[in-house]
């Protein structure tokens, strides 16, 4: 099991345990919890899925929790980010909780990362 969180700018990422999994009281391990929890709250919306990912956000928080189907590689695993403005710029914070292989969740992560990236420059363009 692999769970960490991931602070994301386009020149730093820092890699910190997880106390607390994303801004919720409480730090459960199990995806399968935070599915239940997340897609169970009618304050979320059902975002499109596909093949190997559903997601929800949390209008509110503006927080998108991805969570990976069966047949993905990293598969159970879930994804929760949320944008944190710092000065004039906004960053997107990533936490993860992966039950599988370290080279599944390390890919998942690097995946993931990749698009925050892209999301973050267009934001910042704004």
């Amino acid at each position: 099991m692999r769970s960490f969180s991931i602070a994301l700018c386009v020149t730093l990422i820092q890699i910190t345990p997880v106390l607390a999994f994303c801004k919720q009281d409480r730090n459960d391990q199990d995806p399968a919890y935070w599915r239940g929890h997340i897609a169970n709250d009618p304050a979320n919306e059902v975002l499109q899925g596909t093949t190997y990912y559903e997601a929800f956000s949390d209008p509110k928080s503006q927080t998108v929790w991805t969570f990976t189907k069966p047949g993905h590689p990293a598969h159970p695993s879930v994804v929760c980010r949320y944008p944190v403005q710092m000065g004039q710029q906004v960053f997107l914070r990533m936490e993860v909780i992966c039950h599988n292989t370290q080279g599944a969740c390390d890919k998942l992560v690097a995946d993931f990362q990749a698009l925050n990236k892209t999301m973050s420059q267009h934001l910042n363009r704004q």
